[in-house]
C-alpha cells in the first residue's frame, strides 16, 4: 500500500520576511495576486501570490501572534516562487491564475523606474569621481 505524499508549500507573512513556515497546499484557499501583505498590510514592490489559511495549520514561525483575539484566525500569507519546489509552484500558479494585466503593467513600470534610479545613481557617482 503506497502512501500519497501531500504537497507542502513554504509561506511567509510578507514577501521579504525571514520567517518562513510550512503548510499543506490543501490547507490554503482563496489564492490571488496582491501587492499588500497580511497582518501589517506591508506593501510589496510587485504583486506576489497570496492565499488564506488557518493560523493553526501553519508549521513553523511566521508573523502572527493571536494576541488580538482568541484563535484560530484566518490569515493572509505570501507565497514566494524561490521558496518552493517547481512542481508545487506550478500547482500554486494554477490555483492563483495568471497575474492580472494591470498588475503586470505596474510591475513593469516599477522595474523601469528602479532601473532608471540605478542608472541615475551610477551617473552621479561617476560624475562625482571626476571632480
Amino acid at each position: 500500500m503506497s502512501e500519497q505524499v501531500e504537497d507542502v508549500v513554504l509561506i511567509r507573512r510578507q514577501w521579504n520576511s525571514q520567517n518562513i513556515a510550512r503548510i499543506k497546499l490543501a490547507d490554503l484557499g482563496d489564492f490571488h495576486w496582491s501587492s499588500t501583505s497580511g497582518g501589517v498590510m506591508a506593501p510589496a514592490p510587485r504583486p506576489f501570490i497570496h492565499a488564506y489559511c488557518s493560523c493553526e495549520d501553519v508549521e513553523g514561525e511566521i508573523s502572527h501572534s493571536c494576541r488580538h483575539g482568541i484563535g484560530p484566525h484566518s490569515i493572509k500569507v505570501c507565497l514566494v516562487k524561490r521558496d518552493n519546489d517547481k512542481e508545487v509552484w506550478e500547482k500554486v500558479r494554477a490555483k492563483a491564475g495568471p497575474q492580472p494585466e494591470s498588475m503586470a503593467k505596474l510591475n513593469y513600470a516599477f522595474r523601469e523606474a528602479k532601473e532608471a534610479e540605478e542608472a541615475g545613481k551610477k551617473k552621479a557617482a561617476k560624475k562625482a569621481g571626476k571632480k
